[in-house]
């Protein structure tokens, strides 16, 4: 195993621990209550940090060894995925702060659910780049990138179906609320 391929794992499993706890709370709701979802919660910010630091290592490696020249277009050819999702930690990692949540309010939030594109890229970069030369490391980073992913689609499910409910109750309510409104014009005459 070489230190690219641990800096490399060592990122991802610090990433997939900052996924753990929103997506694990939205699909099985009484893990908010385990001490380590609140631990996880707590720390995201860190961890988030942690993992990008360690992706910067293993992009570094990854450059210096394979002698990837990052002025090359060949290089975004065959390192997409990968370079994709560093660029995503890169934007990530640099509003991760008080203040950028500040100023871009909502659109914090929204830029920070690109996370979830990262980890399908991730996914798509251990799999191709990883193809020939597989490590130990590779089926458990594949094993715990399916389990996350999953999570992560029945979460998406969750929150459409909620969402749709949630429309159709104020679809429900609408006729109520013009009919009030109607009536209280009849009186205001």
């Amino acid at each position: 195993m070489t230190y690219n391929s641990l800096f490399g794992f060592l990122a991802l499993i610090t990433y997939i621990t900052t996924l753990i706890p929103s997506n694990l709370v939205k699909v099985f709701p009484d893990t908010k209550k385990w001490q380590i979802n609140r631990f996880l919660l707590k720390y995201r910010r860190f961890l988030g940090l942690t993992a990008f630091s360690l992706s910067t290592n293993h992009a570094l490696i990854s450059i210096a060894k394979y002698n990837i020249n990052p002025l090359s277009l060949e290089t975004y050819r065959n390192y997409y995925t990968g370079t994709l999702a560093f660029i995503i930690f890169s934007i990530l990692a640099f509003t991760s702060n008080n203040w950028s949540i500040r100023k871009l309010k909502r659109k914090w939030k929204v830029l920070h659910r690109f996370t979830y594109v990262a980890m399908f890229l991730l996914f798509w970069h251990i799999l191709t780049l990883m193809e020939y030369s597989w490590t130990f490391l590779t089926p458990i980073a594949l094993y715990l990138m399916n389990i996350i992913s999953f999570i992560f689609l029945i979460r998406v499910v969750i929150e459409s179906v909620e969402l749709r409910a949630k429309k159709r109750n104020i679809e429900d309510k609408k006729p109520k609320i013009l009919a009030e409104k109607s009536n209280q014009a009849k009186y205001d005459l």
